[in-house]
């Protein structure tokens, strides 16, 4: 799963440099959690003792990784009014003189 040599003297090998591009972008969403991981929580060795322990922190930890990655969809924008289908806003009074 290594990157192959692309350039040689003569030509340019575009089949490997192919292969090449498909392994990287593979390789980029897979260590992409890994990095929030290790620099947004902290992770950087184990710290139980047992398997099952480290297991469930990783589980958990994985978790935050996943609602970290997506936490721009899972919280509207401020100021954002989200009605249901078919309801309108109330009316609001405005400053009118009567």
């Amino acid at each position: 799963m290594t990157c192959r040599r692309t350039k040689y003297k003569t030509h340019v090998d575009e089949e490997a440099r192919h292969k090449n591009t498909t392994k990287a972008r593979v390789r980029a969403k897979v260590e992409h959690p890994f990095r929030i991981l290790k620099r947004v929580f902290g992770f950087t060795k184990v710290r139980y003792r047992g398997f099952w322990k480290n297991h469930q922190w990783l589980c958990a930890a994985f978790a935050l990784v996943n609602l970290y990655q997506h936490r721009n969809r899972l919280v509207p924008p401020r100021g954002v009014v989200s009605l249901k289908a078919g309801e309108r806003l109330p009316e609001s009074k405005t400053n009118t003189l009567e």
